[in-house]
């Protein structure tokens, strides 16, 4: 039996190390790093000598874990649908591609989100575990919860997949040696077992707001917050206006003051353990706080100076830090007015460790520290020298590479500006740069120190792309008033000859005398014409006017078929339109374009007349399939009602729905009744699409000839709104339509 057992020991250890899904132990530390390219930012990973040990050519990737597992991924956007692998430290791909969201690794496992609603669960060696129809949400003692979005409830299945706890529960918890936490229809909260029998009943308890058998409640009569046991009983009776969750035996209270809400600290008995005198109080973990004082009680609290106080409520600090991260082994990072740097548990700097420029975080990884200040990213030892560092240049083409430059006024005010070189005349590259830095910082950097009452928090950036000789540089910025209810976007695009180094204006795009401005203004308001009626087919809010005006100079961005028009947020819709745009194909303007003049042979176009809509976020592939779609159908539905043949246009359908039923009754109808039909022509507008329920808005403009029995062909012009919805395989499916 001994001999057996060593054996099966032996077998398991040789299996280890010759799969791929071997472990980590002995394997180098594989750190995360970016490089920025004309095709944008590539991840990969660099060894402890900041070489790359795996190149960088994915768009998103993961931390390795104890395992030696990372998550990579291609996308568009990462947290959008992905290409998404489980990879080891040599490179290779050890479970994947999966069409998904990208996850992470808790509590063991990694719970991929497919493009079809299902799920698919790795483990920490990348071995695909289960794979389910449902949406698994979080794993933990050997039960995933799952969301079961017919009964819109949730429940747990097993290990195996198998639903050990049906979905009944408006909200579950983890399970946690062998009990878990849920919530009933009515707002019952009940401890129940793996097999769903309740335990107990718990009186009182919120998932948000319970911790340390304590929950926060709201008394009408007097407004004010208390706590009580999870049995019901009172604990501490109503004294606060606001009362947040206890942890490691306290809680930050709120209560009422001259100049808004004053926080204090107080123990499981209502005794304070920091007095309310504070505008803001924060845990930061090892029974460490940072508190803010009353002087601006309506600023945000992350806009504060902040002093560190212990689980005693001593001040052990001056009011000097604007951020402290949560404490880890005695040590946390802090930031001030423009530096970044480790503080112990009396609040005292940590010399050993680097103190360095620029406000963000410095994170302990491996043998090295990961830092990451105002948007740039780099690896240090411990003792300061530098390992490797990303390289804020972009090769645009044509030689030409654009610099990051990184300009921190204060912790406030944070400017990257581009800087070109490779230009071929290298005084319009020193005008052109000159121009450009005098552009993103002269109004700030030249600027007094603004009254603390009136601070606001700055941050402006760029992109840059070039075509042919055209260089376009989109200038981004966000403006917050501190205390305001929320910022300002803004954004600015540069036209640039790279040749010259000329700043184009719209007005040199068209010929002298043609009045560009008004057509402009006149394609303008015919889209918010439509996009009205679109928008009050979808329940949404639309423009505050139809009577949008171009002006001479407007806000512009010349693409490579059509000239974007914009408008910046409150002046034509509200602020959660964002920055409202109108694309006009340059094929409706051939009558008034120089076609002769520099700005317009700067660069290489595609004359179209026509171009779709398509709302932000949508995927090309997407686009692609729709366009696909509603091609079939327009030529399918003439030809069934040419043929009477439904078969043609039905596997463009969702078989029983509105749509499918209507069409195929429609098709024998006009049959009989000898009606003919041509396509003259069709033009989608837009395209939306509804992230609750994933579902597709196609807006489509038809014309098409009818011929009654015994009559000539009439042209009719129609307007159709057509839902599309996913299919589990993939594919797209039509079910409804509506006038719009």
């Amino acid at each position: 039996m001994r001999k057996k057992t060593i054996a099966l020991l032996i077998i398991s250890i040789l299996l280890l190390t010759s799969s791929k899904f071997n472990l980590s132990a002995g394997e180098p530390f594989l750190y995360p790093a970016v490089v920025s390219t004309v095709h944008g930012d590539k991840w990969g990973y660099i060894n402890d000598g900041g070489t790359f040990s795996i190149e960088p050519k994915y768009d998103f990737i993961r931390e390795f874990n104890q395992r030696g597992i990372a998550i990579a991924a291609y996308g568009e956007q990462e947290y959008g649908l992905c290409k998404v692998f489980l990879i080891n430290k040599s490179g290779e791909t050890v479970s994947g591609p999966f069409s998904a969201y990208m996850p992470e690794f808790r509590n063991g496992m990694a719970i991929l989100t497919t493009d079809q609603n299902g799920s698919v669960a790795v483990n920490e060696n990348g071995e695909e575990v289960l794979q389910s129809n449902y949406r698994l949400c979080e794993y933990s003692d050997g039960m995933f919860s799952f969301y079961d979005s017919k009964t819109e409830k949730y429940g747990f299945v097993d290990i195996a997949g198998k639903v050990a706890v049906s979905a009944d529960y408006t909200s579950v918890g983890n399970f946690d040696a062998g009990t878990a936490i849920v919530e009933t229809d009515s707002g019952v909260y009940s401890v129940i077992d793996r097999r769903g029998k309740v335990v107990k009943n718990l009186k009182y308890y919120d998932r948000y707001n319970s911790s340390e058998g304590l929950t926060s409640f709201y008394e009408p009569q007097t407004g004010l917050y208390g706590y009580k046991r999870t049995d019901g009983t009172i604990s501490l009776r109503p004294a606060y206006i606001s009362a947040q969750p206890f942890s490691s035996g306290c809680a930050i209270v709120g209560l009422a003051g001259k100049d808004g809400v004053s926080f204090g600290l107080i123990d499981r008995y209502g005794k304070y353990v920091m007095k309310p005198e504070f505008s803001g109080i924060v845990y930061l973990e090892q029974g460490m706080y940072a508190a803010a004082k009353q002087e601006y009680p309506y600023f945000p609290l992350a806009y504060s100076l902040k002093a560190l106080f212990n689980s005693k409520g001593e001040q052990l600090t001056d009011y000097r830090f604007y951020n402290i991260t949560l404490f880890e082994d005695g040590h946390a990072v802090a930031n001030d007015n423009a530096s970044t740097f480790f503080i112990d548990r009396e609040g005292n700097t940590d010399k050993s460790l680097p103190e360095l420029r620029g406000i963000g975080n410095i994170k302990r990884m491996g043998n090295l520290l990961q830092v990451s200040l105002d948007g740039g990213l780099q690896y240090l030892k411990p003792d300061g020298e530098s390992v490797w560092k990303k390289d804020d240049s972009t090769p645009l083409g044509n030689g030409i590479t654009v610099k990051r430059v990184t300009c921190r006024k204060d912790h406030l005010t944070l400017i990257h500006y581009p800087q070109l070189s490779g230009l071929a005349d290298m005084a319009a590259e020193n005008k052109i740069n000159q121009k450009l830095r005098d552009e993103f910082t002269s109004d700030y950097l030249n600027r007094k120190p603004e009254a603390e009452d009136f601070a606001q928090d700055i941050s402006i950036d760029f992109s840059a792309a070039i075509n042919k000789n055209l260089l376009i540089i989109e200038k981004y910025g966000y403006f917050y008033p501190l205390g305001a209810a929320h910022g300002t976007p803004s954004r600015e695009y540069f036209h640039i000859d790279s040749g010259t180094g000329v700043f184009y204006q719209l007005k040199d795009l068209f010929l002298p005398r043609g009045k560009y401005a008004s057509k402009l203004t006149s394609m303008v308001r015919e889209q918010l014409v439509l996009d009205n009626r679109c928008s009050a087919l979808s329940g949404e809010s639309g423009y505050f006017t139809t009577d949008a005006e171009v002006l001479e100079e407007p806000d512009f961005l010349l693409g490579s078929d059509a000239i974007k028009i914009y408008y910046q947020p409150y002046e034509i819709a509200s602020y959660a339109f964002g920055f409202p745009e109108f694309e006009i194909p340059y094929g409706r303007l051939s009558d008034i374009i120089n076609t002769g003049g520099a700005l317009w042979n700067s660069f290489d176009k595609v004359i179209v007349r026509h171009k779709v809509k398509v709302q932000q976020d949508i995927e090309k592939s997407d686009v692609k399939t729709l366009e696909g779609l509603i091609a079939s159908y327009e030529t399918g539905i003439v030809d069934a009602i040419n043929q009477n043949s439904f078969k043609i246009v039905e596997a463009c359908l969702l078989k029983g729905s509105s749509l499918y039923n209507s069409q195929k009754n429609l098709v024998s109808d006009l049959y009989n009744k000898n009606t003919g039909e041509k396509l003259i022509n069709y033009e989608i507008y837009s395209i939306e699409r509804d992230y609750v329920s994933g579902i597709y808005r196609i807006f489509v403009n038809e014309e098409i000839a009818v011929k009654y029995s015994g009559k000539n062909y009439v042209n009719r012009k129609y307007s159709w709104c057509y839902t599309a919805v996913p299919q589990k395989d993939g594919s797209l499916k039509l079910d409804s339509i509506a006038k719009w």
